[in-house]
């Protein structure tokens, strides 16, 4: 050939192979090496006719028996003439707790209304007794799963509902209850009872005031210290403790509560150091009201003896050590067993009577000198001791 005549072979040759070569917009695949022959073209496709006057670049154009616009292929993978493929098969997917669908492993699935006080638990568990949460709506009183337990004070029984505890208005003195009821008092004390309410310790909402089980002489401290009055205040605190024995804080702590002994010495009276509460009544060991407030307790009468022990037992028409008048004010600066720390013969002190009637004349805790209201502090009296 001449030289003309193979330049423009040569550009022929060019243009075929940028024509097949050159990928259109989306076709991902490597084109083959196109191979030379003398005198042809050849595309390395078998049965391939090239279109050039397609809108979108050259389309291949399958001639076998199969015209389907998809192949599919032995995994279960398809191809479409978009060039994309799918997947025909797919794998379950467990749902998540919460979206209002039964799904497998759930006992229950209610969505947002899954809650753990509810019927259906943020767990999608269904609610059963012992499960440790409360479901109110399904008859449960209580649940606190695996403590749980039959006959035990303040416990939650195996059945979900309480046992014998404060406020089930019934009163357990054995579990160191003094009342248990409705704001008007504990209804173990009858229709007709008006004492003050209960409070929710199962104790009243009161302050409480006992006479001694105990008898003691006149002296309560050592002389040296003068600590006479601490000591019988103590005296009054030990013997308290036993009314609300078994009974705990809201910490779940033992309860305890202070008393100070109804005493004056020769520079400290009941007035000057007593806690005086003007929106609490003044209550007997049985409930019973001695006065609305401290200054009703005070005004010279109360409303009935104190007779009472701090464990609810009467003890009546006994001496008391006081050495303090109706008002709390101190009755002798001189008769008071050497501020209560001597019981030498010889020494003395005042003392009151718990008789009936005594309530409104006052000889409750003061009986005058010249009316025989002085004793000998060798000898053994009791003490009022006054809940603070």
């Amino acid at each position: 050939m001449s030289r003309f005549f193979d330049w423009r072979y040569c550009a022929v040759l060019l243009s075929a192979v940028f024509i097949i070569a050159c990928p259109h917009e989306g076709d991902l695949a490597e084109t083959p090496e196109i191979p030379i022959t003398d005198g042809a073209l050849s595309t390395g496709v078998e049965e391939t006719t090239v279109h050039e006057n397609s809108t979108s670049g050259p389309i291949a154009t399958a001639t076998s028996d199969d015209a389907s616009d998809s192949t599919q292929d032995s995994l279960g993978s398809s191809t479409t003439d978009s060039g994309t493929s799918t997947t025909g098969t797919t794998e379950a997917v467990d749902g998540e707790c919460g979206n209002d669908v039964l799904d497998p492993g759930e006992e229950c699935d209610e969505g947002t209304d899954n809650h753990n006080e509810g019927a259906c638990t943020a767990a999608c568990t269904k609610a059963v007794c012992g499960d440790g949460h409360t479901w109110e709506d399904g008859g449960e009183e209580c649940d606190d799963g695996d403590n749980n337990e039959d006959g035990a004070y303040g416990k939650c029984s195996t059945s979900c509902v309480w046992g014998p505890r404060c406020g089930d208005d019934k009163v357990q003195p054995e579990s160191g209850e003094i009342c248990d009821g409705s704001d008007d008092g504990n209804d173990d004390n009858g229709d007709e009872y008006d004492g003050p309410p209960c409070a929710p310790a199962c104790r009243f909402d009161a302050k409480f005031v006992f006479v001694s089980s105990v008898y003691h002489d006149g002296s309560f401290g050592d002389f040296e210290a003068m600590d006479g009055l601490e000591k019988a205040d103590a005296f009054c605190t030990d013997l308290g403790q036993s009314i609300v024995e078994g009974l705990t804080d809201a910490e779940g702590n033992p309860l305890q509560i202070e008393f100070r002994a109804w005493l004056s010495s020769s520079d400290s009276s009941v007035n000057e150091r007593f806690v005086k509460y003007e929106d609490k009544a003044y209550v007997r060991r049985d409930g019973v009201e001695l006065a609305p407030n401290w200054s009703k307790f005070t005004d010279g009468a109360i409303a009935a003896p104190i007779t009472k022990s701090e464990n609810n037992d009467t003890v009546s028409s006994v001496q008391i050590w006081t050495n303090t008048d109706p008002h709390g004010d101190r009755a002798s600066f001189n008769t008071h067993c050497m501020d209560w720390t001597a019981n030498a013969i010889g020494n003395e002190g005042l003392f009151g009577i718990n008789t009936e009637g005594s309530n409104f004349d006052g000889t409750w805790t003061y009986i005058p000198e010249n009316q025989g209201g002085k004793t000998s502090c060798s000898l053994e009296a009791r003490l009022y001791c006054v809940e603070q």
